[in-house]
């Protein structure tokens, strides 16, 4: 559970989290200290979080559990065929397909845009289109954040707009982070 904790700090650090175990001496885990050193140390280690430990018994458990409860046949009744499936040589490929939003992309599609190349047009004849800006023949919206924080956020065409949501959460190099934190997230980066 540390180990896994460290490894994903990068997705879990700041922000508040549910651990589901099967192990339930670890529920008391960040609640209280114990007498163990190694569980304190554990503690110690892990109080930069913010998180939650529930208990789900092993048996309901079934994200964690699938493979090892997985209900699988004798050995010796696999079909000899089948263990070259199981165990034969492998034509697949590992990739990242590529989905980023360069600014090429998006002007490309900024121009089939009827909404988004009036503006443009509007903007690149000089004449201002408050909140939006013309800049490296990209049209942005400028956004005021609290604080005082201004953003220049490329305007996205419709057509992008699923590719945009593919990108942020379904990608694997997106952390696949659910519904309400990737409508959280674009908001920040495109509008």
């Amino acid at each position: 559970m540390v180990w896994c904790i460290t490894k994903l700090r990068p997705y879990l650090y700041g922000r508040e989290f549910t651990l589901i175990t099967d192990h339930h001496p670890l529920c008391w885990l960040n609640k209280q200290s114990s007498k163990n050193g190694r569980l304190d140390r554990w503690s110690l280690q892990l109080q930069e979080y913010s998180f939650d430990i529930k208990h789900t018994p092993g048996s309901l458990n079934c994200v964690a559990d699938c493979l090892s409860r997985y209900p699988i046949q004798q050995l010796d009744e696999i079909v000899e065929d089948q263990l070259d499936v199981l165990h034969g040589p492998s034509n697949n490929i590992n990739m990242i397909v590529d989905l980023s939003f360069d600014a090429t992309r998006i002007r490309e599609q900024q121009i089939k845009d009827n909404k988004i190349k009036q503006i443009y047009e509007h903007l690149s004849s000089g004449k201002q289109r408050p909140p939006f800006v013309l800049e490296d023949e990209l049209v942005h919206k400028v956004v005021h954040r609290p604080g005082g924080l201004i953003l220049k956020l490329p305007y996205v065409p419709t057509s992008m707009i699923n590719q945009l949501l593919q990108a942020y959460h379904a990608s694997p190099t997106s952390g696949h982070l659910g519904i309400n934190k990737t409508w959280h997230e674009i908001p920040d980066r495109y509008f």
